[in-house]
């Protein structure tokens, strides 16, 4: 087989089956691209068109996940958090205006009973929005049983509980003593590396184990592997080199082009450590106007879609980890990353109606200290 001198080309559709890349590509691209037509081209050529379209497609996916995970993060800390936390301290202000108002008309048992109701329900609410202040502390364990440093302690018990439940489903023996120590850190760390300490024992008999004697055919493959990575690390290697001794800068006794040789070695340099066959080769045609992929033999030809396979592999997971990323970041288990967009976005805009309907009650209640009673009867309906 003579393969055929590819092109560059406009990116092309996604890899899949039914791709019809009979015509091939327009010219005048970033996409390495054997030209001809479908019945004109090799298995390996079109091997080969297809793995580069589904480089490309791939690399694009990856780069437009990871934008729109960067504004997402951007969006999550600069708009949505900002907005929880202004609820949350429009909630203290209109509980600490609730109480400078009861105290100004020194109020009846009923709205007495209705201040313990509600102060404590709106601050608990607005203490997982916000800082909680040292006044809204003090206020809170006024009107509560219980007080914030209680329910913290509760709260983390809790916490501490689930996670000593899931180790012991996981197959972890936990002491019965520990469980009384939730509230110790130090006896918790010790218990935490204890049991890091014992994994690691586990493994490191499960890995001494003596290995089941392998057969010929698998001694073979594994041999047969161990060939073709060494193959594939050599191709990736000859194209290296053969940039990388044209562009040498101690050869360059120009300075404008010495810097320019240094500045593309970079590039060379790292798609080399990178793996990236496909863009050694971009950059082989960009500089060279002979040589590289155009005049491979057809064994090194088979050895570049050896390579096109794995760099697909690799991007393959590393898409769709970045695809998934904000699902893991913000415990959303469902839908694409513009629903959740939007669900942020409702979500904020509730937060923001909320925080104007409350700074709207506190400002009635300074105005007028007879709008107590109304006020709690309105509150005690959304803060139950």
């Amino acid at each position: 087989m003579s393969p055929r001198k590819p092109a560059l080309a406009p990116d092309p559709v996604p890899l899949f089956d039914d791709v019809d890349i009979s015509s091939g590509p327009e010219p005048a691209s970033r996409v390495l691209w054997f030209t001809g037509r479908g019945d004109q081209l090799s298995k390996e050529e079109k091997s080969f068109n297809r793995l580069t379209a589904r480089i490309k497609t791939l690399q694009a996916r990856i780069e437009t996940a990871e934008r729109e995970n960067l504004e997402l993060d951007q969006h999550y800390l600069g708009q949505f958090r900002p907005a929880l936390q202004a609820l949350g301290e429009a909630m203290m202000a209109l509980a600490l205006r609730l109480e400078e108002t009861a105290a100004r008309r020194r109020p009846g048992k009923t709205v007495a009973r209705q201040m313990k109701r509600v102060i404590p329900a709106i601050l608990q609410e607005a203490f997982q929005l916000a800082e909680p202040t040292p006044e809204a502390t003090a206020l809170h364990d006024t009107y509560s049983r219980r007080s914030y440093q209680v329910l913290q302690a509760e709260a983390e018990t809790e916490a501490g509980e689930a996670v000593l439940d899931f180790m012991e489903e996981m197959g972890f023996e936990v002491p019965p003593e520990i469980r009384k120590k939730l509230d110790d850190p130090e006896a918790m760390d010790a218990f935490a590396e204890r049991l890091a300490q014992q994994f690691a024992e586990e493994m490191g008999v499960g890995m001494a184990r003596p290995p089941r004697r392998k057969s010929k055919k698998q001694l073979e493959r594994e041999a047969q592997e161990r060939q073709k990575d060494e193959l594939k690390q050599r191709s990736l290697r000859d194209v290296y080199i053969a940039l990388a001794k044209v562009l040498h800068p101690d050869a360059e006794s120009d300075p404008g082009k010495k810097d320019e040789k240094e500045a593309f070695l970079k590039r060379v340099t790292a798609a080399y450590r990178e793996g990236n066959l496909v863009e050694l080769l971009h950059l082989e045609m960009e500089w060279l106007e002979e040589g590289g992929v155009q005049n491979a033999s057809a064994d090194k030809l088979a050895l570049y879609l050896e390579l096109l396979k794995d760099q697909v592999r690799d991007l393959e997971a590393t898409c769709c980890s970045t695809e998934n990323k904000f699902r893991e970041t913000y415990s959303a288990f469902a839908g694409s990353i513009g629903a959740f967009r939007r669900t942020l976005a409702r979500e904020q805009a509730e937060a923001e109606i909320e925080r104007a309907r409350l700074q709207g009650l506190a400002a009635r209640l300074e105005a007028d200290p007879g709008f107590l009673e109304d006020c709690l009867a309105v509150l005690r309906e959304g803060f139950k």
